[in-house]
């Protein structure tokens, strides 16, 4: 089952909300004047330019300061004002960049002097009505003049920056269970963000997310800067001028998604001619010794199989090499890399390792005769045995008295079946298949000896007289 996490430091339910008014009405009105700070607006649809002193507008029932979104209209205390956070007279890009020049604006950080509520006033007016010209005047209907030029560029910085998020922002991480997630910001802004769980740690531009279970989670971040608690809140009016309060940003969170799975990469060794765990002769297959290599060919562990299997769980994603440095009793090392990948989508994985038998060739060449007159002995039939005593091969000699056959490691015994008449057999022979080196054997049968019967033994001499007494 998988499961998902989402976390946000600040309340959730503003972050993705419908266009929707509540029941609740709201008040708002006109306040104090702010002492020799003036403004002008150019209405370029209509050539007209407007002039007033600096005003602080504020909500009724609390008393908030609220900023309007029309230029140089007063606000009926009596107009009744129903909130959205989605006003209909907005851009979306408009919405985002005004919400922030108020969050940004009176009451963030050092901007505590109220010259700040002007001057963020001043910005949302240019940004509700941008063919618009707005500007600070050195008395009411006066001049335009740079005032406040410091000020108006951190403010659009402090917007301009909101919009830039960590470098991971909304990408998908692929980690495997029991690993941790490391991941850099590129941006250089993860410092500005804070991690609600103990989880995810923030260190600098780094963030490191621990002890996930397996399955699909997704873990958001906010700006340390989003302390209101609340959202920044648009109220609309059938019979007055738009307003917004401060409040935190909707869009400053970012979000990362994390698979976490399991993988399992499976080693089954089987013998290169039987084509299964079954060993060919005798050598024992059972034992064989691997090193695993990363993708730059550097040893990470070294695994030994047994009953002829290994398991690697839960390796890093990521190309791997396995070296055989050891094989079963037996059996030659497959100098062969074998390599593989493990991926997100290639999780489990079985790989089949063949391991050669050593194998000779055993040779025979037979002679018969006597004396030093010799000749090759065709048809003579050898039995070869195991260490079990199990017929494993037959072989008969050519007309030139040679036989040969592969025999893979082991012990074994070769017997003479039959002889040419009146000519005597080997003795058996026990030799082993050990190396790849040919066991070559020379035999020579001789005549049988017949007993001497011109003996002058009795015996003899009973023969001749018998073979006298017959004539």
């Amino acid at each position: 089952m998988k499961k998902i996490l989402f976390f946000l430091i600040v309340t959730t339910s503003f972050i993705f909300l419908p266009h929707m008014a509540h029941a609740q009405t709201y008040h708002f009105y006109g306040a104090e004047f702010l002492d020799g700070i003036y403004l002008k607006r150019h209405d370029s649809s209509t050539n007209t330019t407007y002039y007033q002193a600096a005003q602080v507008y504020r909500h009724f029932e609390t008393n908030d300061v609220a900023y309007c979104i029309e230029p140089f209209i007063g606000i009926s205390e009596n107009s009744e004002y129903t909130e959205t956070f989605f006003p209909n007279n907005l851009t979306e890009t408009q919405r985002k960049n005004i919400s922030a020049l108020a969050h940004y604006g009176y009451g963030y950080g050092n901007h505590t002097d109220i010259k700040w509520f002007a001057i963020t006033q001043v910005l949302i007016w240019k940004e509700a009505n941008p063919n618009d010209d707005f500007y600070f005047t050195d008395y009411l209907d006066g001049n335009r003049i740079d005032r406040f030029t410091d000020e108006i560029n951190e403010l659009q910085n402090l917007v301009a920056q909101s919009y830039i998020k960590p470098s991971f922002d909304s990408q998908t991480f692929y980690i495997v269970k029991g690993k941790d997630l490391v991941v850099t910001d590129t941006n250089n802004i993860l410092d500005l963000y804070s991690s609600p769980i103990d989880i995810a740690k923030i260190s600098g531009n780094t963030l490191t997310v621990t002890d996930l279970n397996e399955g699909s989670h997704q873990i958001a971040l906010n700006r340390k800067d989003n302390k209101y608690g609340t959202p920044v809140v648009f109220y609309q009016s059938a019979d007055s001028q738009d307003v917004l309060k401060i409040g935190d940003l909707d869009y400053t969170y970012t979000i990362i998604y994390i698979s976490v799975d399991s993988n399992k990469v499976i080693l089954n060794k089987i013998d290169k001619d039987t084509k299964s765990t079954k060993s060919n002769g005798e050598a024992i297959l059972d034992g064989a010794v691997f090193e695993l290599l990363n993708s730059k060919k550097e040893k990470i562990k070294t695994i030994t199989l047994k009953k002829n299997t290994a398991t690697l769980e839960n390796l890093d994603y990521g190309t791997y090499y396995l070296k055989e440095i050891k094989a079963g009793e037996g059996y030659t090392i497959n100098k062969k890399l074998i390599e593989f990948t493990v991926s997100a989508k290639n999780r489990s994985i079985t790989l089949t390792l063949e391991n050669e038998v050593i194998k000779s060739k055993l040779k025979i060449y037979k002679e018969y005769g006597e004396n030093d007159n010799f000749s090759p002995e065709a048809n003579i039939q050898f039995n070869i045995y195991n260490s079990k005593k199990e017929l494993i091969k037959s072989i008969t000699t050519n007309e030139l008295g040679y036989a040969e056959v592969e025999l893979p490691y082991g012990n074994y015994y070769l017997e003479q079946v039959n002889t040419t008449e009146g000519y005597e057999k080997v003795e058996p022979i026990s030799f082993k298949v050990k190396d790849t080196k040919d066991i070559t054997y020379k035999l020579k049968n001789y005549k049988i000896k017949v007993p001497d019967t011109k003996s002058n033994s009795f015996f003899g001499s009973l023969i001749s007289f018998l073979s006298d007494l017959i004539c």
